[in-house]
């Protein structure tokens, strides 16, 4: 090769920005490019944006309901605070005659061995002969009588019933009293039965209030 043709080569050469293998890097540089490109706008035209949905408007009355505090229940009583009563009445004082329940039908007849009947109220004389009754014999409970009463008093079962005379009037319970074979004893269903004399009787009779309690503890001996 002459000089001159040398010479040319080295212009060209020269002139050149890049050399050859410069180029080949930056065209394979630009082709990665290319690629990352187009991966980019796939993903962006496989990604979705979320759907948001509007928010149903929520009414007061739904906002007063999810406000409201959820209502505290009853809480129930014990069914056995009186038995447990009992219990320590019995422990600090065991000379005092307890009933063991206390529990009413739903006729209100009270649960007891013996029950005075009385047409509107309890004379005095009839609560100091109860409390007598309760303390020495058995456990006595008084009741307002009237009509609706008499079945549940014919069903239960007694030691012993005692009667304001002024229930005499009353046909409903007369009806239901019955005399013994020997006609000595009356009862009400299976229940002895005793009219007590009236109360200013009793008060000023001391011999018949004698008699009257000889009896009561004959019966319930």
């Amino acid at each position: 090769m002459n000089t001159l043709a040398l010479a040319k080569k080295l212009l060209v050469f020269l002139s050149q920005k890049e050399d050859l293998e410069t180029q080949k890097v930056l065209k394979t540089l630009s082709m990665s490019q290319k690629k990352r490109v187009i991966q980019t706008h796939e993903t962006i035209k496989a990604y979705k944006k979320p759907e948001f949905k509007t928010p149903t408007p929520v009414s007061e009355d739904s906002m007063a309901k999810a406000q409201e505090a959820p209502k505290a229940k009853d809480t129930p009583i014990p069914s056995n605070i009186y038995s447990r009563l009992v219990h320590k009445i019995k422990k600090a004082c065991p000379e005092l005659r307890i009933k063991e329940s206390f529990t009413l039908t739903k006729a209100q007849i009270p649960d007891c061995d013996v029950i005075l009947l009385c047409a509107q109220s309890i004379p005095e004389v009839y609560q100091s002969l109860m409390k007598a009754i309760d303390k020495q014999l058995a456990l006595t409970e008084s009741c307002i009588l009237d009509a609706t009463l008499i079945d549940d008093l014919c069903i239960k079962n007694f030691k012993l019933i005692l009667a304001d005379p002024e229930l005499k009037k009353a046909q409903y319970l007369m009806k239901q009293i019955k005399l013994s074979h020997d006609l000595k004893t009356h009862y009400l269903g299976s229940s002895k039965f005793i009219f007590l004399d009236g109360p200013s009787e009793l008060v000023s009779n001391i011999p018949k209030k004698q008699v009257l309690w000889q009896t009561i503890k004959t019966i319930l001996s």
